[in-house]
């Protein structure tokens, strides 16, 4: 049996409290819910990640601290990926006008397989290469 490796986390917004070596390679930030429902409440705050992205470029979880921030955790090769896609794509065009931001998490796939996909679904966000797993380690996904 396969385990879907497509989901959303929506993030409240977030302020970031401290910083540290997250000791792979990327460096991390503590932060802590702000005004969230008690249903989107955390027990530990989410790591502000420091990670290189598909294109080559950092991707810094922690300067998006203090946003409303969707993460798109996908493997391209699973077979609900494309269905959370298109709903992702589908909220994008408001991401100005409710003042969020969406990056994408790729855990599985090779970079061309990554970047078809996103084309595919009209999707211009910035993904962190979660390949090895440091990010969603971070939140003991």
């Amino acid at each position: 049996m396969a385990v879907a490796l497509t989901f959303l986390l929506l993030v409240p917004g977030c302020s970031q409290q401290s910083a540290e070596s997250a000791g792979d390679g990327g460096t991390r930030a503590e932060a802590s819910p702000r005004a969230a429902p008690a249903s989107l409440r955390r027990e530990r705050p989410l790591p502000a990640y420091q990670g290189n992205g598909i294109d080559g470029n950092r991707i810094a979880i922690s300067e998006l601290l203090g946003k409303r921030l969707l993460l798109f955790f996908f493997d391209p090769s699973e077979e609900h990926a494309g269905m959370v896609g298109r709903a992702v794509a589908g909220v994008a065009a408001e991401r100005v006008s409710h003042n969020f931001d969406i990056v994408g998490v790729a855990m599985k796939g090779d970079r061309d397989g990554i970047r078809s996909f996103l084309r595919e679904l009209g999707l211009e966000i910035p993904v962190l290469d979660d390949r090895s797993g440091g990010f969603a380690n971070r939140l003991s996904l």
